[in-house]
């Protein structure tokens, strides 16, 4: 602490002149007419001295932050104050740009000015970013790759708007060459992905774990033939590029559940369309009957004029027998008459047993 006073000086003067005072004080109360007196015992004088209540406030005294003029020069905290920045949202990070000069920090400052966003508190350097449109952790980046929540893309090679799941690349935004969708059976052909058109073409074309079922491009129908007998039910058809089994390509089947009707089969009287020609029992039924037409009405038939037919047509018997069918008075067993006809269809006319047979008299000398 200096303690050159000014009574030395004076001192020094009045040896070289008349000696010294025997009371410096004296001396200086003459000149100031003040009595000057050191009350901190600091070696200021009060004249000198702008606190001498303080010792450690004198001219020349080191400055501290106290908000007191230690050096007397006028000016309170000049030059040991430090910049606080003032953080609103309590995040501890300031604003470069709201600034107070202080020996420590006020309520709601801090001594870091590196706050891209004082107005948010989930804003501050080191923040977790998220894919939000915002500088969650002041890099003046914007939901960049690392975000916590940025979804997981999948690398697209063939660019067919598929991906793979082994993969992957997490970011805000889908990036060039990924997708969303993980479901690409075959990532280097962009006609191989969920929901593709099937081909002919020995290749899981849609993804679906199978190979050429039901193909845009099979030119084959396949017809279930259940009861295998070589033809199909055009009901239940299958298009695919090779023959399934238990299918075939035919599809004329009336009766897929019994192997013994089918188109060509031989038709029986049974009342079934044995051969699927669309009629049942008709004249070619290989166990009908031979029918012989009766136009005379008297059950016997023309031997002459006959039908094949699993049942009897109209005008039409079993018997072939009559032997004059446009006479219902001729037909075997009728009653012979003396008519010149052979009534009973025995071969023979006007025989002896007609019913209008004369007597005759034997006249043996004539």
């Amino acid at each position: 602490m200096p303690v050159i006073h000014r009574f030395s000086a004076l001192c020094i003067i009045s040896l070289l002149a008349l000696g010294c005072p025997d009371d410096p004080d004296d001396t200086l109360k003459e000149e100031t007419g003040v009595d000057l007196v050191d009350a901190d015992g600091d070696g200021y004088l009060s004249n000198e001295d702008c606190d001498d209540t303080n010792a450690d406030v004198y001219p020349g005294a080191d400055e501290v932050c106290d908000d007191t003029d230690n050096d007397c020069d006028g000016e309170t905290d000049e030059d040991v104050t430090d910049v606080f920045y003032a953080d609103e949202d309590g995040d501890g990070y300031g604003d470069a740009e709201n600034i107070v000069y202080d020996c420590d920090a006020p309520a709601g400052y801090t001594d870091d000015d590196t706050d891209c966003d004082d107005g948010d508190e989930a804003q501050y350097p080191g923040a977790d970013e998220y894919c939000n449109g915002e500088d969650d952790d002041c890099d003046e980046e914007i939901d960049e790759d690392d975000a916590v929540d940025g979804t997981t893309w999948y690398a697209d090679g063939d660019s067919d708007g598929y991906g793979v799941e082994d993969d992957t690349y997490s970011a805000c935004t889908m990036p060039s060459g990924y997708s969303a969708e993980s479901t690409d059976c075959d990532d280097e052909d962009a006609m191989q992905y969920p929901g593709a058109d099937e081909y002919c073409n020995g290749e899981d074309d849609d993804c679906d774990g199978d190979v050429d079922e039901d193909t845009v491009d099979a030119e084959t129908s396949w017809f279930a033939d259940t009861d295998g007998d070589g033809y199909g039910n055009s009901n239940d058809e299958i298009i695919q590029c090779t023959q399934p089994s238990g299918y075939v390509l035919d599809y004329t089947d009336c009766d897929d559940r019994d192997s013994s009707i089918y188109p060509g089969s031989v038709e029986y009287c049974d009342g079934v369309d044995n051969d699927c020609d669309g009629d049942v029992d008709e004249d070619d039924s290989v166990d009908g009957v031979i029918w012989f037409a009766d136009s005379d009405g008297d059950g016997f038939g023309d031997f002459a004029t006959s039908s094949y037919a699993c049942y009897q047509p109209t005008g039409y018997v079993l018997d072939n027998t009559d032997c004059d069918d446009s006479d219902a008075a001729q037909y075997p067993g009728a009653d012979e008459y003396c008519n010149g006809e052979d009534d009973d269809c025995d071969g023979d006319f006007d025989e002896d047993d007609a019913l209008d047979v004369l007597t005759w008299y034997r006249d043996a000398d004539g």
